[in-house]
């Protein structure tokens, strides 16, 4: 796990060629799958793109660099609309206002740490004046939108952020990787993106909150729907995968909603994939 500033400024290397081709320069954030989807790279050059390495490509986070196989997996996310629209409606997250779901003012949000395998977030951190900053466990996060991060009441009962090394975020480094792996579109999702094990007598408030505070909240609802109108009725240039090798959609397939919905079940890395995958 690691925080977002310990990842910004870290120098990106190609192992390929054995050469540092750049500096992280910030990072890409979706909201509805509360994760880091996007690495933005300060690249070694006078080009004018802009270019991103999707976090899942890296071959690693580490301790002192991101390694990428080759320049092979950046990106121009200038040229790719659902990514140039991810950017420009972006949530930065730090600086944000912590609220409960009744309305409770708890802070600004000061840091955030994801996991560096899956990029999903792990924790957030929060300070309100004159007091030390304290940490909220993602599962206690109900939406994340440009504004205003919303937490559960549980959210209020928190520890101060005493260091790096407390043992609950090496628990949380395996629960993560634990359920990137079952993320399938069979659990049930609210439409704050915050997936819920069962009904509970607070479940029917959380999910009637989240859908009242998306539109204004979660620009991912927005952006989401905007990328279902521009990319049904395009014709795939290659075949889709899951990453087991199974094909989901051929080349030449006409995307219908009926495939949109599907692949975008599956996860944002896979929308994006479909994305730069259609004739324009």
């Amino acid at each position: 796990m690691k925080k977002s500033k310990e990842i910004i400024g870290s120098p990106v290397i190609s192992i390929a060629d054995g050469v540092q081709i750049g500096t992280i320069k910030g990072l890409i954030v979706n909201p509805q799958q509360k994760s880091v989807e996007f690495l933005l790279l300060d690249e070694k050059s006078d080009g004018p793109e802009l270019k991103g390495i999707p976090f899942r490509s890296a071959e690693a986070v580490g301790e002192f660099a991101v390694t990428i196989e080759d320049k092979g997996v950046l990106i121009d996310m200038m040229k790719v609309g659902i990514l140039q629209e991810l950017i420009e409606t972006g949530v930065d997250v730090i600086g944000t206002k912590v609220i409960t779901k009744k309305g409770k003012y708890l802070g600004d949000v000061s840091e955030y740490a994801v996991d560096t395998v899956t990029g999903k977030f792990a924790e957030f951190y929060y300070m309100s004046e004159g007091k030390a900053e304290k940490t909220i466990m993602v599962e206690n996060v109900i939406t994340i939108g440009k504004e205003v991060l919303v937490v559960g009441e549980e959210a209020e009962v928190v520890t101060e952020n005493i260091g790096e090394n407390q043992s609950g975020s090496e628990k949380m480094n395996e629960n993560f990787r634990s359920q990137d792996k079952e993320l399938s579109g069979k659990e049930n999702i609210s439409t704050a993106g915050t997936t819920e094990q069962g009904e509970s007598p607070g479940g029917n408030v959380k999910a009637s909150f989240a859908s009242e505070m998306k539109s204004s909240l979660d620009p991912a609802g927005i952006f989401v729907q905007r990328q279902r109108q521009s990319l049904i009725g395009k014709t795939l240039i290659k075949d889709i995968k899951l990453d087991s090798g199974e094909i989901i959609a051929r080349e030449n397939t006409v995307v219908t909603e009926e495939l949109f919905n599907k692949i975008y079940e599956i996860g944002a890395q896979k929308l994006m994939e479909l994305a730069v995958s259609v004739k324009e």
